[in-house]
């Protein structure tokens, strides 16, 4: 194995997408020196696993900005990139209520959406909802009514593993040290700065490491005995049997802000943030968070040909809104991964007010492909001591979380 280097301006923990935005952002400035440890291969953990939707639409205006501003990249990213084919399909995204209330708050939230750049979101209720998704159920009953959708054009779904490799590969061509299998082992500090790390028993010199390391940020900082308000929770996808319909126009779909599906080849990909239920008391800060081993195994109720399992729920849930569900599809496969969930459900991004030089990239809570540009491009900011230009960092910082304080700027398009 090539020799570690002995002082580096960074150190990057954390090889998948988030970890790569990073390290390309940070080496677009030749002078800084920047080595990212993975424990494992790149995009092999949480990227990998994910739904990789992209959407806009969303509550909070820092998480409207992350997304503008990474939706606009990802739009030119196989041009700027040099690759042979598309990272991002612009299917659009629908949110679809069957609830009044739900729908009355989803007309507020397009306000806020639009008042803070995002132009092309529309509300489509009645025969304009139809006629533009014809697999959209059309008849109401006396127990199932769709009030009404917004949807995006401009929203879609992205290939992230092809995103995180594009990334890491220009990084490298850029001067990044980049070593895959070799996990941090500790960090030292020196009156309370960061002063260096560890890894394969040799000492690297740094003022500065970032934490994007998602699920496993507790494990990078139990050396230095504090931990961040982080719980991996667990959760399932789901594909479908191949349909003789063509699908794979169909944009991403979620009903009632609970099961979501979306074109995956000429089937779908199905999921639904409900189960396994995230651990109790996930809101509040745990200081001695135990130690964490992911688990890939399928567990009992959530494999794909249960047909009393939660697969079957979601699919179920997902009938009344699109009939054809009920006649052609089946479950044929399901795949798990993990959140890196935080209390409020959103981003922690900055340096930890305990420790001078550590930098947080992580609890995205699902949301972490799709804003990998725009966290990429703020934390080198950061990092270089530059002026950010997005405006979260009251909105997504770590203090108020470790005292159990809300954080200004909520989300409430939880998926």
């Amino acid at each position: 194995m090539p020799k570690l280097p002995s002082e580096v301006d960074v150190v990057v923990c954390g090889g998948g997408i988030i970890g790569g935005a990073i390290c390309y952002y940070l080496t677009q400035k030749p002078s800084l020196k920047v080595l990212c440890l993975e424990q494992e291969s790149k995009g092999s953990g949480s990227t990998q696993r994910s739904a990789a939707a992209f959407r806009q639409q969303f509550s909070s205006k820092v998480n409207i900005a992350f997304s503008l501003y990474s939706g606009r990249k990802y739009e030119t990213f196989r041009q700027d990139f040099h690759l042979s084919q598309d990272v991002f399909h612009q299917n659009g995204y629908l949110f679809l209520y069957s609830e009044e209330k739900l729908w009355e708050d989803a007309l507020k939230r397009l306000k806020i959406q639009k008042n803070n750049g995002l132009s092309d979101v529309v509300a489509l209720t009645d025969s304009a909802l139809t006629k533009r998704f014809p697999e959209v159920c059309a008849q109401e009953t006396a127990d199932f009514k769709i009030y009404g959708a917004t949807f995006c054009p401009t929203d879609g779904f992205l290939d992230p593993v092809l995103v995180c490799h594009a990334y890491f590969e220009q990084a490298v061509s850029a001067g990044l040290q980049f070593f895959e299998r070799t996990p941090l082992q500790r960090i030292e500090v020196t009156n309370n700065k960061i002063s260096a790390v560890y890894a394969n028993g040799q000492k690297i010199k740094t003022a500065c490491v970032v934490n994007a390391s998602g699920i496993w940020a507790n494990e990078v900082l139990r050396s230095l005995g504090i931990a961040v308000p982080i719980v991996p929770v667990k959760r399932y996808l789901y594909t479908t049997n191949q349909l003789e319909r063509n699908v794979r126009s169909l944009p991403m779909m979620v009903c009632n802000l609970g099961p979501y599906g979306r074109p995956e080849i000429g089937g779908l990909l199905l999921g639904w943030d409900e189960r396994p239920e995230k651990p109790k008391d996930y809101h509040l800060f745990n200081p001695t968070p135990p130690p964490f081993e992911p688990n890939y195994e399928i567990e009992e109720g959530f494999g794909a040909k249960n047909l009393e399992g939660y697969g079957y729920q979601l699919l179920f849930e997902m009938a009344p809104y699109f009939p054809f569900m009920a006649e052609e599809v089946a479950l044929e496969a399901a795949t798990c991964g993990y959140y890196d969930v935080s209390p409020d459900d959103r981003a922690i991004l900055g340096e930890d007010p305990r420790i001078q030089g550590l930098i947080h990239a992580i609890g995205f809570s699902g949301h972490g492909v799709m804003h990998a540009p725009a966290v990429g491009d703020q934390i080198a900011q950061l990092v270089q001591r530059k002026t950010t230009t997005i405006d979260w960092k009251q909105a997504l910082a770590l203090a108020p979380l470790l005292k159990n304080e809300p954080r200004p700027d909520p989300e409430i398009m939880i998926i």
